[in-house]
């Protein structure tokens, strides 16, 4: 898998946006900005624009300018883990009582994920899947989803140790990890 981030709260929007011109405002019907432009889903690297674009909410970006005004460069906390939401099929495979939390899908090496110990899910030979690590708290507050613990690790600050409420193979663990710094963001 490609490094990939995650902007929790993302505005998705129909809104033209091209490469090279990311950072305009987005705007509502009243002329109000409510976002930052940031991405587009692109089938490759030099097409434009297939209608789908997304922003930073406008509260994310006004958290991190004054940061950026001092000429610093904002620093965001990292697991390093790709995420999948727990549905009905995880938690009948897995043997959840409930279909909460976010799936390990893939933990990056080297990572404070990796570090606190965290696994990518196990398979066997005919790619059935025999089990993952389920994150189902983060300093004991519920985790409902992927999306859920992104929000979580966002309101952290790098360097912090967080403790993981793990399902793996029925049982419950606590890990706990020391965030590093998002990739993007060195």
């Amino acid at each position: 898998m490609e490094p990939t981030t995650s902007i929790p709260g993302a505005i998705q929007t129909d809104a033209a946006i091209n490469p090279g011109n990311s950072g305009g405002p987005l705007l509502n019907s009243r002329g109000e900005v409510i976002g930052v432009n940031t991405a587009i889903e692109a089938p490759t690297e030099w097409s434009g624009n297939v209608g789908l674009g997304f922003a930073v909410p406008i509260n994310t970006a006004k958290e991190i300018l004054p940061t950026l005004m001092a000429g610093q460069t904002v620093q965001r906390p990292y697991l390093g883990v790709y995420l999948e939401d727990v549905d009905q099929w995880y938690a009948r495979v897995l043997g959840l009582s409930t279909a909460e939390g976010a799936v390990v899908a893939q933990v990056v090496p080297g990572s404070a994920a990796e570090e606190a110990g965290l696994r990518s899910p196990q398979y066997d030979r005919a790619n059935r899947l025999l089990g993952a690590d389920v994150i189902v708290a983060v300093d004991g507050e519920k985790v409902t989803s992927a999306d859920d613990l992104v929000k979580r690790i966002q309101q952290r600050k790098v360097g912090d140790v967080i403790e993981l409420t793990v399902i793996r193979d029925g049982q419950e663990l606590k890990l706990k990890a020391t965030l590093g710094v998002r990739p993007t963001d060195q």
